[in-house]
């Protein structure tokens, strides 16, 4: 049997739940390292520099009283809990911060960026 794959079911920002838009697709950049060449004349070199994990462009129903919620979170100095469950009611948790990115009125969306504190990212609690 294969595995349930589709959007994110909820998101859960220091105790606060978020329901998440239906076409929500959230980018997991895994943290890793990241290659850039560096060109000089006796060829190419690679530089590789850490990459911190995070997920972007998380898409949250938000009306303004949520909004509030999130400004206030982006805008704390201490890291909380964050968590986000998928279609297959697996649940990844971490401790850091989020960037809020914006609030679209009209369409009750709200785009966060959830950023972990530890370099070993997201836990998983696989259902």
């Amino acid at each position: 049997m294969g595995n349930a794959v589709g959007s994110i079911k909820k998101v859960a920002l220091n105790g606060f739940t978020f329901n998440v838009m239906g076409d929500s697709n959230f980018d997991h950049k895994k943290g890793k390292f990241e290659t850039e060449p560096v060109v000089h004349s006796g060829g190419n070199t690679m530089s590789k520099k850490l990459r911190a994990q995070n997920v972007e462009s998380v898409g949250l129903q938000c009306g303004a009283s949520e909004a509030e919620v999130l400004k206030e979170l982006s805008e704390s100095l201490t890291n909380f809990d964050m968590s986000y469950t998928n279609a297959a009611n697996d649940i990844f948790r971490a401790v850091g911060s989020i960037d809020f990115e914006g609030h679209d009125t009209e369409k009750g969306l709200a785009t966060i960026k959830m950023i972990p504190e530890s370099a070993d990212g997201w836990v998983p609690f696989l259902a």
